[in-house]
């Protein structure tokens, strides 16, 4: 019997190869939609409690070159990876941040989101702002099946809402930056970091 917390127990019995394959894959796809739910309505639990202003005031770009990490979808591009976030300063809450990608491994999925630089130690996850269900505060980058689309030449550009706090993380007080990680199938390898900083 595979057992995960929070998952349905599925039983995988003997009786057939086929059936037992079959049912081995269907308790992984269980597997990784709980943990694809978990990472995209759970990187953070907290609520934004403050109404959600837009900035009109131009601010700086900012961009960051990162080796990508590891794919299990596919070996590594030789290149790197790069990102540039408009605005990057001076964010208030609702703000929209664009996010410019370049050199990703088209064959992997990546998650976008304002975090900190440092995961919380034994975390498997980077520390997030947003809250639970808030699809703005992220993005969901893959070639099929994301929230954006990542074309076949590594690009993509992705939106998301500036959205300063969430469990743990209050991005007016800590250092945060837009983060690029590799998603559920990735095994949330980070890939980039680009500072940000919020108006305070």
């Amino acid at each position: 019997m595979i057992v995960c917390p929070g998952v349905v127990p599925v039983f995988v019995t003997p009786t057939h190869p086929t059936t037992t394959t079959t049912r081995a894959r269907r308790a992984g796809a269980l597997l990784a939609c709980g943990v694809t739910a978990g990472v995209l309505v759970g990187c953070s639990t907290a609520e934004v409690d403050s109404p959600a202003p837009s900035s009109t005031a131009a601010s700086p770009t900012a961009s960051a070159p990162a080796t990508e990490a590891g794919s299990t979808a596919a070996p590594a591009a030789a290149q790197d990876v790069t990102v540039d976030v408009a605005p990057a300063e001076g964010l208030r809450a609702g703000d929209t941040v664009e996010i410019t990608l370049a050199g990703l491994n088209p064959k992997a999925g990546y998650y976008a989101a304002i975090c900190a630089e440092d995961r919380p130690e034994g975390s498997p996850v980077p520390l997030c702002t947003g809250g639970r269900g808030d699809a703005t505060a992220q993005a969901w980058i893959k070639a099929s099946g994301g929230t954006i689309t990542l074309a076949e030449d590594g690009t993509a550009v992705a939106t998301i809402a500036a959205t300063p706090v969430g469990e743990g993380i209050d991005c007016r007080e800590d250092a945060c930056g837009v983060k690029i990680f590799g998603d559920h199938t990735e095994g949330f390898q980070d890939v980039a970091w680009v500072p940000v900083t919020f108006a305070e």
